[in-house]
């Protein structure tokens, strides 16, 4: 110290001012060596979609097999079918069975876009010719319920055939009607910036490091270069945010008394470096500046969990505001032009699988139906059988 006050000029600076240098801040090796000085910078946090957790985009559901349903009589065995829907309007359903009774084999895969829908039903009918087909039980699932890989059976209910029944709960109305036996998979697709637009927020005048007597700044960025501010970004390797520290300054720190000093001594870089090679303890030096920038960056760190700790808040009790108590992974709507752009040239597989209360048909001449599929603009098509 009492060397390289040979070679440094003392600065004086007033508490709560910023400390003013004609060369850049990179340039100059500070310090402290009376009072303390705080290091400012802004703090900018991009969030990594890559390390959110894949969002879920299909349903593959297998109908297996059904038991015991309700509804079979000695003179008419059922001719049961599988519906299955997700939300309000995405559904599929699996042939019909003829005759079958009361034990179907349905052996049926479906597949269901999911767009953060709350329940799926499951519901298994009687086909008639001749009238509307009978319900043979149902059930509604939670979405959140079906895991990967799940696979099992559900139980099938419907309502009972009283007459009356005031005064009953919607529970004692039902009764069992027979199980479901199915498989769920789901397919995963990351989030990318064409889904979702990465959050971003940016504090400004963070106080990141506070120097006090005997304490330096300058000599990481004079030894380091560049690599001592990747340091301190690398921060949040392990966060899903990735850091960026720009607009450094130093401010006099606070004092307990009012006639209390700050004083700074300040040497240029080629003086520094100068009194570093005349020191013969270069290399020693060099990796005591290692040591203390990662040292550095644990501060940083800690300081920017609690900034995002502040961030989860403020947005917690904003949506709680909205009178929003769970915040759904909302998928912004891709634009037209960004989806022509994104995925021109990009094979599309599409599977027709089968059309529900088409109209046209009569008794005595019932639809031959085909579908042809071709994007808007393009003379290309394809067309199934009929």
């Amino acid at each position: 110290l009492d060397e390289f006050s040979k070679v440094a000029t003392a600065v004086h600076v007033l508490p709560g001012r910023q400390l003013l240098m004609d060369e850049p801040l990179d340039d100059c090796m500070l310090l402290v060596q009376q009072g303390s000085l705080e290091v400012l910078a802004d703090v900018t946090l991009h969030e990594k979609l890559d390390a959110l957790p894949p969002r879920k985009v299909r349903l593959r559901v297998h109908i297996d097999r059904a038991e015991k349903l309700a509804g079979d009589s000695i003179f008419d065995k059922l001719d049961p079918y599988c519906l299955v829907k997700l939300g309000e309007y995405k559904r599929f359903q699996t042939p019909v069975q003829w005759n079958v009774g009361v034990n179907p084999t349905f052996n049926y895969d479906g597949v269901l876009t999911y767009s953060q829908e709350e329940e799926i039903t499951f519901t298994v009918m009687d086909h008639d010719k001749f009238s509307a087909d009978d319900l043979c039980g149902s059930v509604t699932m939670r979405v959140d319920d079906l895991q990967d890989g799940w696979s099992g059976k559900i139980e099938l209910q419907r309502p009972k055939r009283v007459i009356g029944g005031l005064g009953e709960s919607d529970a004692s109305m039902m009764q069992p009607a027979g199980k479901l036996y199915i498989s769920v998979r789901w397919d995963y697709e990351k989030v990318s910036s064409l889904m979702r637009q990465p959050k971003e927020r940016t504090w400004r005048d963070q106080v990141i490091f506070t120097l006090k007597q005997n304490e330096g700044w300058g000599h990481e960025q004079i030894m380091l270069g560049l690599i001592f501010k990747r340091t301190l970004e690398n921060a949040t390797s392990a966060l899903p945010y990735t850091l960026e520290l720009n607009n450094f300054k130093l401010i006099g720190g606070q004092q307990r008394g009012a006639n209390d000093k700050i004083v700074i001594l300040k040497g240029a870089k080629k003086r520094f470096m100068e009194f570093i090679k005349k020191s013969q303890r270069e290399k020693q030096f060099l990796q005591a500046c290692r040591a203390q920038a990662l040292e550095r960056q644990h501060i940083v760190k800690a300081h920017v969990k609690r900034l995002i700790d502040r961030w989860n808040a403020e947005e917690t009790a904003d949506l709680m505001r909205k009178g929003i108590y769970e915040q759904k992974d909302q998928i912004q709507a891709l634009e037209p032009s960004m989806f022509r752009v994104a995925y021109r040239g990009v094979k599309a597989s599409i599977t027709v699988r089968n059309a529900l209360n088409l109209s046209g048909g009569g008794w005595f001449d019932k639809l031959d139906p085909y579908a042809i599929v071709r994007f808007r603009g393009s003379k290309q098509e394809m067309r199934t059988s009929v």
